[in-house]
């Protein structure tokens, strides 16, 4: 604090007066800066907020449950402003006015310390920049030796406390402590004591508080063990009922079982019966005939001749009533137990942001992987459509004989040459004309076949200073344009997800990238030329025109409890120009129209012909017809355009995840497990 002489022009504040009202303090309650205001005047100041702003320091204070009301009241302030025995300044220099000037150890005259120029007008009133004193006189106490705080005048009786230097202060030393806030020692130990009381006060209300919370901490881990019982028992009853199921499961396949094989037993012990006493009796015959050789005579050999003769059609007979017999067998296709009991879900309801363990609630973070978006197993289990997994394969077979399904299959740069064969596909594309478009993220470049899937040649994706890895792809064959998703990384700027525009001769022509955060797929649009980009992080699609420039963009999923990474994994866009979503945390398909409104919605999640489980791309035949890559299935479907009667064109692939539509009808699949490429011509019944 300055000294009297600073501000002389600025008027202090009395302070006994509330800095808000500047009235003498009502019910004075104090904040946990130490600053103390009126009940009424906080109350006013707080409205209805749980929080307000100290007018003096600026700091944020929170309020208690109970409110400004619950704040602890200041009693040191409270008792100094109704104290009847309060005095100001002018008391003590009236005192030392009438004192007479003693006299030092050497005969010398002493001064007090006060001259006459020195002293001001008190009015009465307890002020900062003024010599007053503070608090009450309390009754008269015996108290221990107080020396003056600067040692100077040891004999000297300390009467006064500075409260500015916070120093004890005899009648000698008071001249330099002029403009202080003065006291006598009884009211500086009075206050002292009041300060003490509120702050034990503050204090004991804050450890009640504590006290509280702890209580609250110690019902809640109380609680979280009953829950952690309750669960517990929850999930071995659960086991238990699935083993019940499990077991009766068992008992009747097993009698399902005994009426199969009863059902194949007869027809086949009947067909060996027939051919055992036929051979019997063959034998017989032949043995008996053999005798007649020599000895008989012309009319028994005749005789003996037409009856072999009728022999050798019965053998006959039996021979090709054995061979056609159908030797039906019995197999066991095992299935997968559903995707789990149940999942641990931890609640955050009422939690801020900020404090959830990150540990304990997880979250799904989006990567590139072999069979579409990766997601944490815990993840999966809370998918409202969790499907299990499909049929084990029991026996190995064929890799053939796996794909076939009426359909003709040829793989594209598996078995080519060093410049023809793809390392690790991520993304395929197209042409009206048959040429099929193939993106190798190790080699960089997109690759190029003819209609029967021949190495034609390559289209480079490259970034002065960055390695570019080109991902999903869609062809506008009336423009002869390329449109190439990529993941583009550099020193200076690190990773970056673009959609880059070339030419068919592998020219480049722009890059978009304003308004995208993940583009993951995209689609041309037949009639119009523009380009539907799936940002799967923005949870948007955004349309631009054939040359990059901006036309619309809408949020293509609301579902926020499905997280972003995961929710959409193709997109594509029919004659109609409506747009096709596959919904990969949903198990369906969504047509929207190009403003984005659903029109339908089709997929029910399984492992059945029709069923969807994780559909991880899409594509529209010219007829109209949609086709999915049913990735977690292992095979491609095909449904018509209004989602029903879906039928399987090929099965037994590992991760199938993109497909693209020639206008002849056949299909381009991707299958990332195996990073081969199919051509496949269907087989119509």
């Amino acid at each position: 604090m300055a000294d009297g002489s600073s501000d002389k022009g600025e008027k202090p504040r009395p302070i006994l007066h509330c800095g808000i009202c500047l009235e003498p303090f009502n019910n004075p309650k104090a904040l946990a800066c130490l600053h103390t205001f009126c009940q009424d005047c906080l109350v006013n100041l707080v409205g209805k907020k749980t929080y307000l702003t100290c007018p003096t320091c600026r700091s944020s204070v929170s309020l208690p449950p109970k409110g400004v009301q619950g704040l602890p009241d200041n009693f040191w302030l409270s008792e100094l402003s109704t104290s009847p025995t309060r005095r100001s300044s002018a008391l003590y220099w009236e005192h030392l006015n009438r004192s007479a000037p003693s006299k030092s150890a050497d005969g010398t005259e002493r001064d007090s310390g006060i001259s006459e120029g020195d002293s001001t007008s008190p009015n009465g009133t307890l002020i900062e920049n003024d010599l007053r004193p503070v608090g009450t006189r309390s009754k008269t106490k015996a108290r221990t030796k107080v020396t003056c705080g600067k040692n100077i005048h040891i004999d000297e009786d300390v009467r006064f406390f500075c409260e500015q230097c916070e120093e004890t202060v005899c009648e000698g030393c008071l001249k330099k402590h002029g403009g202080h806030s003065v006291c006598n020692m009884e009211e500086a130990q009075e206050m002292r004591t009041c300060e003490m009381q509120s702050l034990l006060g503050m204090l004991t209300s804050q450890v009640n508080d504590l006290n509280t919370g702890t209580k609250k901490l110690r019902d809640h881990r109380k609680q979280l063990q009953d829950e952690r019982g309750r669960v517990e028992s929850q999930i071995r009853r659960t086991a238990g009922q699935w083993w019940d199921a499990v077991k009766l499961c068992e008992e009747e396949l097993l009698k399902e079982l005994d009426r199969a094989y009863e059902g194949l037993r007869g027809p086949l012990a009947d067909q060996q019966e027939r051919a055992e006493g036929v051979s019997t009796d063959i034998a017989a015959m032949v043995g008996q005939s053999r005798g007649k050789l020599k000895g008989a005579g012309v009319i028994e050999k005749l005789t003996t001749v037409r009856k072999l003769g009728e022999a050798h059609d019965r053998v006959l007979d039996a021979v090709n009533e054995m061979n056609s017999f159908a030797a039906q067998r019995i197999k066991f296709s095992p299935s997968m137990a559903p995707g789990g009991l149940g999942q641990i879900v931890v609640e955050n309801k009422g939690v801020p942001e900020d404090k959830v363990d990150k540990k304990v609630t997880r979250s799904s973070k989006r990567s590139r992987s072999t069979s579409g978006p990766k997601i944490d197993q815990e993840l999966l289990a809370t998918s409202p459509n969790n499907v299990p997994s499909p049929t084990l394969q029991s026996e190995e077979s064929d890799v053939e004989e796996k794909l076939l399904v009426r359909a003709k299959v040829t793989t594209i740069g598996g078995n080519e040459s060093s410049e023809g064969r793809i390392d690790e596909p991520t993304g395929v594309a197209v042409s009206d004309d048959g040429f099929i478009f193939v993106s190798d993220w190790v080699k960089q470049r997109v690759r190029v076949y003819d209609e029967d899937g021949k190495f034609q040649r390559n289209i480079l994706v490259e970034e002065k200073n960055s390695i570019v890895r080109p991902a999903r792809m869609a062809f506008d064959s009336y423009r002869r344009q390329l449109y190439v998703s990529c993941t583009s990384s550099s020193a200076a700027v690190g990773a970056k997800k673009t959609v880059k525009a070339y030419m068919e001769n592998g020219d480049h022509l722009f890059d978009i990238s304003s308004g995208l955060h993940c583009p993951h797929d995209l689609a041309v649009c037949p009639e119009t030329g523009r380009v539907v980009i799936l940002d799967t992080e923005l949870r948007t699609l955004l349309t631009v025109s054939s040359s990059g420039r901006r036309v619309r963009s809408f949020s293509c999923y609301r579902d926020v409890t499905a997280p972003p990474p995961v929710c959409l994994n193709s997109v594509a866009i029919d004659g109609n120009g409506d747009i096709v979503l596959a919904d990969w945390w949903y198990n369906n398909v969504k047509i929207l129209k190009p403003s984005g409104e659903v029109q339908l919605t089709f997929g029910t999640p399984g492992w059945e012909e029709g069923h969807l489980n994780r559909p991880a791309g899409v594509c529209v035949e010219p007829a109209g017809s949609i086709v999915v890559a049913d990735g977690k299935n292992g095979r491609v479907q095909r449904f018509d355009p209004a989602g029903g009667r879906g039928e399987e064109l090929l099965h037994g692939l590992q991760a199938p995840s993109c497909v693209a539509c020639a206008r002849d009808g056949r299909v381009v699949v991707l299958d990332e497990g195996r990073k081969a490429v199919l051509l496949v011509e269907y087989q119509e019944k």
